[in-house]
């Protein structure tokens, strides 16, 4: 028996098993192990604190900037929702007031002040929108608060988080390098064979 045909075997063990490792060893070990001089941590946990400070600033910077806010008050449709609200106010005050108004008549003192105040309604809405846009931007600081929150987050809650949203792929780069090292051993075979050796 030709102990050759073993290479393409031991090549996929070990393609695979080293994947296997890559992929654990960005999380484990949580704390620093030193052996002699050398010390070993996972990938994240020895830069937690720095990819928390980065998602933060990119989760301010390109998702939760100004304009993103902005869109987002104006698809809540505050403007509608405050002159439907203006008008039943009004409309319940005019009723109360101008009780024995006839009805004609109240229905176009409503249309006159709700024409008076729509703009000044507007004007106070965007003032208000404006408002919270900033405090929620600028005074909160969005990015220390996300930061925080990721720094603070167990290591094994990220663990399970990421192996929870990339199983399949983070599997699949396992096997890749399984079939990697066998292909490996395949090419070593055929340059025996041509160097004489089979």
């Amino acid at each position: 028996m030709n102990i050759y045909w073993v290479l393409p075997f031991l090549g996929a063990l070990i393609g695979w098993g080293t994947n296997m490792l890559a992929i654990k060893s960005l999380f484990r070990p949580y704390r620093v192990l030193k052996i002699g001089r050398f010390k070993i941590q996972g990938l994240l946990p020895r830069y937690q604190e720095e990819i928390a400070v980065k998602i933060g600033k990119a989760l301010e910077k390109e998702i939760l900037n100004r304009e993103t806010m902005t869109q987002h008050w104006e698809n809540l449709g505050l403007e509608e929702e405050a002159e439907k609200a203006l008008k039943r106010f009004l409309q319940g005050k005019i009723n109360r007031w101008f009780l024995f108004v006839p009805a004609t008549l109240q229905t176009g003192i409503l249309n006159g002040m709700q024409k008076v105040l729509e703009k000044d309604i507007k004007n106070e809405i965007e003032e208000i929108r404006n408002g919270l846009t900033h405090r929620l931007i600028e005074d909160s600081n969005l990015a220390d608060l996300v930061g925080e929150k990721i720094k603070n987050l167990p290591l094994k809650e990220v663990e399970s988080l990421v192996f929870g949203i990339a199983s399949r792929e983070l599997r699949f780069i396992e096997l890749f390098g399984g079939l990697l090292g066998f292909f490996v051993g395949l090419v070593q075979i055929f340059f025996i064979f041509l160097a004489g050796g089979i």
